[in-house]
């Protein structure tokens, strides 16, 4: 169990390194709108790697793996990204970085729902998931215990580095001014928006942009 979980840290630490649409989400929130809600962000996306693990050791992957349902499923995700990508690149910085804990306060569940949803509509996930499934059931065969230990290893390290970022953007959020605010917003919002198109993009021909 204790290699099982080592080797779960592991393959965390290689995600952690990993720059997604969820690594932008994370950051620009945690400027914008302060620590607490881009962790409601980090939850959502918790929620939706451990649904998908779920689903995929109960079997259901397959349901995900029509190609019809995949590729709606990329398009809707591709165009939330472009959307969320866009409404970033229009967001008004009127407000100094000092004064953002005035701004009008949003239900975290919202940020949560957000980080979901962001990351459930992308339909390469779950196929990672699945493939690391198989991995971990050839690795540690029939020890069950084993493979919790593995993914509690995965997705506690995955979360404890979104908390990270988030919690490092938050406390030098105090030195930013207008200009750096808007720039932040901007790349959030062009990186959104290739990682939509870059969606998009592969489940129509099979390559993306990166």
């Amino acid at each position: 169990m204790i290699e099982a979980l080592y080797k779960g840290v592991l393959l965390g630490l290689v995600l952690m390194i990993s720059v997604g649409p969820i690594f932008f989400a994370v950051i620009e929130t945690s400027i914008n709108k302060g620590f607490p809600y881009a962790f409601s962000i980090a939850i959502g996306t918790l929620f939706s790697d451990a649904l998908y693990i779920v689903m995929a050791y109960l079997g259901l992957s397959a349901f995900f793996e029509d190609d019809s349902f995949r590729l709606w499923m990329g398009i809707c995700g591709g165009m939330l990204l472009v959307g969320f990508g866009i409404f970033n690149l229009m967001k008004k910085t009127d407000t100094h970085a000092a004064d953002l804990h005035l701004q009008k306060k949003s239900p975290y569940y919202q940020y949560v729902f957000k980080g979901f949803i962001i990351n459930t509509l992308n339909p390469f996930v779950i196929f990672f998931w699945v493939s690391t499934l198989g991995w971990a059931s050839m690795h540690f065969q029939s020890q069950h215990h084993s493979k919790v230990f593995f993914f509690a290893g995965v997705l506690s390290t995955i979360f404890l580095s979104d908390m990270a970022k988030a919690f490092l953007a938050a406390k030098i959020k105090r030195f930013i001014n207008r200009n750096v605010l808007l720039w932040v917003n901007r790349i959030a919002g062009f990186a959104m928006i290739i990682f939509g198109i870059d969606l998009i993009t592969k489940v129509f021909w099979g390559s993306g942009i990166f």
